[in-house]
């Protein structure tokens, strides 16, 4: 039995390769991007792009402050993506432990 759907992450070489071979097989793909990286241009440039379930939105940041930042990039990389953007949550907060105040970060979904 296959699977439903699979993630397949788009900083990883043969990432398109690999999400063609699943598409042949009827097995829908998740697509992950991770921030900080090449990833959200090598999916959008994939002819399939189009047919992918959902995108995940990764933040690879960890400091709150560069997160929110990465966090907005990514999303504004990822404006033209046909699929949902993945969230987590509805909203991302710089935390308490580096003296920032809470920040709204719109997100897609």
């Amino acid at each position: 039995m296959l699977p439903d759907h699979a993630s397949v992450n788009w900083h990883e070489d043969g990432a398109a390769h690999v999400a063609a071979a699943l598409l042949d097989r009827g097995i829908g793909i998740e697509a992950g991007v991770y921030s900080g990286t090449t990833a959200p241009q090598r999916f959008l440039d994939w002819p399939e792009s189009h047919r992918v379930l959902r995108v995940l939105a990764e933040i690879t940041e960890t400091a709150p402050r560069t997160a929110l930042r990465a966090a907005a990039g990514l999303l504004d990389e990822l404006e033209s993506a046909t699929a949902p953007i993945l969230a987590l949550g509805d909203r991302v907060q710089a935390g308490a432990a580096d003296g920032a105040a809470d920040s709204d970060l719109p997100y897609a979904s």
